[in-house]
């Protein structure tokens, strides 16, 4: 009896034990269980919070997209109307410029047409003059020009000759007479200028002719003879100086030849243009003096050219060369004249 009861007393102690284990991990599990409820509840209150917040923000932004659309559609519209107003008064110009350039057309024909109208008559009075009043002027011209030329020629065998004055009783008076002399002929010059006669010669036989070559090499002759007649002038007064100072005769400087402004190719030119003028119309080419007619390019004042005689066309000297080179005839229509031959210049 005594060894069965004590064996059921260890097998309650031992249940009690467990109960008592199982009461304290009931009561472990009940704290762990109270602990994950309040971290739930924290978990579900910052997503509450988070689910306001942005709740908030997305009826913020809605309401700045809603502005921003508004500013954006007032902005189009002022910037589609503005486009229209100046879409409108490019429009307006356009139209305008077009019923300008109609006009300006119009006015162009009417031009046109009174230009070459006014040349025709321009010609006819040109022909008409020519023949009445330019040979009396370029003969009174040159007949002053001769005389003015006459006159200066006395002056290039003075100072040839000063080595003679070697007598001492003599310098003075000679010296004396030459100061006058040279004087008298500085104040004929001034009151000949002949620059000025030689320009009105020259311009006058300019509007005789319409060759380029011609023209280019009258205006080169008028800077050459205006430089040449300068250095006499300068020699001249150098030599009226150092006799004022009482210089010897035969310290004087020897004057230059004074220029002749009617040189051979000059009267030459000049009677060419004459008869040129004054021959009959229908047989001269018509011709274009303002453009190559091999590269149909502009023919500027600094450009080397060459011309026909045949037909009077001018030409860059670089063109002319290449066709000079295979031996071909002129472009003008008519002109047989081959490049480089005899008739060009």
């Amino acid at each position: 009896m005594s060894t069965t009861g004590s064996d059921a007393c260890q097998k309650c102690a031992r249940t009690h034990a467990r109960l008592e284990n199982s009461l304290k991990r009931a009561v472990d599990l009940e704290q762990e269980l109270a602990t994950y409820e309040q971290f739930m509840q924290r978990h579900m209150d910052r997503k509450k919070e988070d689910a306001n917040r942005n709740e908030t923000e997305k009826k913020e932004l809605k309401e700045q997209l809603a502005v921003s659309k508004s500013h954006f559609e007032s902005a189009l519209t002022a910037n589609n109307e503005q486009t229209r107003r100046v879409l409108q008064q490019v429009e307006s110009k356009c139209r305008r410029l077009e019923s300008d350039l109609e006009e300006y057309k119009h006015m162009e024909g009417s031009y046109l047409k009174r230009i070459m109208e006014l040349e025709k008559e321009n010609q006819g009075l040109k022909a008409a003059c020519r023949k009445s009043a330019d040979t009396k002027m370029f003969e009174t011209l040159l007949e002053r020009m001769k005389i003015l030329e006459e006159t200066h020629s006395q002056n290039s065998s003075f100072l040839t000759n000063s080595s003679t004055f070697q007598s001492t009783s003599t310098t003075n008076s000679a010296s004396e007479e030459k100061l006058i002399e040279m004087n008298e002929r500085k104040y004929q010059l001034e009151l000949a200028d002949p620059i000025a006669q030689a320009q009105q010669l020259i311009q006058r036989f300019m509007t005789l002719t319409d060759d380029r070559v011609r023209i280019l090499k009258l205006e080169m002759f008028l800077d050459d003879f205006a430089y040449e007649y300068t250095l006499y002038v300068t020699a001249l007064e150098s030599n009226i100086d150092m006799l004022m100072k009482s210089a010897e005769l035969s310290d004087l400087e020897p004057l230059p030849d004074f220029p002749n402004p009617l040189t051979p190719e000059l009267m030459a030119q000049f009677e060419a243009a004459l008869k040129k003028d004054n021959s009959p119309r229908e047989n001269r080419f018509t011709m274009n003096t303002s453009n190559c007619q091999i590269c149909e390019r502009s023919i500027e004042k600094h450009h080397e050219i060459e011309a026909c005689d045949s037909c009077g066309q001018h030409f860059h000297r670089e063109c002319g060369r290449v066709f000079s080179e295979r031996q071909l005839n002129c472009v003008t229509p008519g002109c047989t004249s081959k490049f480089g031959g005899a008739n060009w210049r």
